[in-house]
């Protein structure tokens, strides 16, 4: 940054530092369109997740499964105050 006084450029040095950098606007566009999928990407991923912790816990090789969202997790009742729609 160039600037007309040394006060103006502490100044604009301070909010750099302060803020950190600023996003460039391909990278601001980007994050916004993979937010605008991000509550379907997680979903699915829940539902995935699920599927194979459920798969595990039948599975006669697996002893133990600890996924929050089966039944059997010892901590179940916390798990489902802390995710929402049990995501």
């Amino acid at each position: 940054v160039i600037s007309a006084t040394k006060e103006l450029d502490e100044r604009i040095h301070f909010m750099q530092n302060m803020h950190g950098n600023i996003m460039a606007p391909p990278v601001a566009f980007t994050i916004l369109q993979t937010l605008k999928t991000m509550e379907l990407r997680v979903k699915r991923q829940s539902e995935s997740a699920m599927k194979i912790a459920s798969f595990l816990e039948t599975h006669p090789k697996v002893d133990k499964v600890r996924y929050p969202g089966l039944a059997t997790f010892p901590q179940r009742e916390l798990a489902d105050r802390l995710h929402r729609n049990r995501i």
